[in-house]
């Protein structure tokens, strides 16, 4: 028969699990097998529009040192060259 101590155990787990899959701790890369939780996860929305609604109209500005050039091999786009990158910086 459940109880509250049962109750606060299971919410306990399924807060750590929310947590975990929710973007924060780990990013989608880094779990392929579990990219599913990223959908049924509530912790994943909260975060996200907080987020949006937090940057939304924020001015972006780079400094000077912040702005990376690079120089492209013939025929190839921004996103070939970058794509390496980009896979694990987003």
């Amino acid at each position: 028969m459940p109880n509250i101590e049962a109750a606060f155990a299971a919410n306990g787990f399924f807060f750590m699990l929310c947590n975990t899959f929710a973007g924060t701790l780990s990013p989608k890369p880094v779990t392929p097998g579990w990219r599913w939780l990223y959908n049924i996860s509530p912790l994943f929305y909260l975060g996200e529009g907080v987020t949006v609604d937090v940057l939304q109209d924020l001015p972006f500005r780079c400094k000077e040192s912040e702005i990376s050039i690079f120089y492209l091999a013939n025929g190839t786009s921004c996103g070939q060259y970058a794509q390496d990158f980009l896979k694990v910086a987003t």
